[in-house]
């Protein structure tokens, strides 16, 4: 190769690595966070983010999308298990809500409690869709049976180690699927109730 032309090659591969670089999320220190009124009472673990973003959010004690509304995203570099990486995930996941990427709610059972229709209350944890992750921070409390979940408080599943937002979503998807078992005439395989 000429050097002429290893030097083209360079200075490509040079604006292409630019290119992929992910953009600093602390490049807008002073930008803040801006929820719209109509997504401001919905529930953090409606959404799909990870879980460090959302253990992050959760163990600094914000549980709706509104009670982030007007902060800066450097301020959350405070919280734990959140770095400029879970910012970044952060301000993508703001663009999404502003862009109204999230208009139908993941269902989150009546008044903040875990419903599980009687006749499942019997059955043991292992038999329903659930990770190993789920089940192992079912078991660390002594929860082995679906009834041992009913009437517990959303917010208190949360702060068990090992259960973060993929396993309240996997629950929140087995509860759909027990309801649509238990009424398939009625149901439309949401959950009722509201958040």
């Amino acid at each position: 190769m000429h050097l002429r032309q290893r030097e083209e090659v360079q200075k490509v591969l040079r604006a292409v690595k630019k290119e992929s670089e992910p953009t600093d999320p602390m490049s807008h220190r002073d930008s803040t966070v801006s929820i719209p009124p109509s997504m401001r009472g919905r529930l953090i673990i409606t959404l799909p983010v990870s879980g460090c973003l959302g253990q992050g959010l959760l163990h600094a004690g914000y549980w709706r999308l509104g009670e982030l509304h007007g902060l800066r995203y450097a301020d959350f570099l405070e919280c734990s298990h959140v770095g400029p990486k879970t910012v970044s995930e952060l301000r993508d996941l703001v663009g999404r809500i502003l862009r109204s990427e999230f208009i139908k709610p993941r269902p989150v059972r009546r008044g903040g409690v875990v419903h599980i229709p009687p006749e499942f209350r019997d059955r043991l944890l292992v038999e329903f869709a659930f990770s190993n992750r789920s089940i192992n921070a079912f078991a660390k409390v002594g929860f082995s049976r679906m009834g041992d979940l009913h009437g517990k408080e959303w917010r208190r599943l949360y702060v068990l180690r090992g259960f973060g937002p993929p396993s309240g979503f996997e629950l929140m998807d087995v509860i759909s699927e027990l309801e649509l078992r238990a009424n398939p005439q009625t149901n439309t395989g949401q959950c009722s109730g509201g958040y």
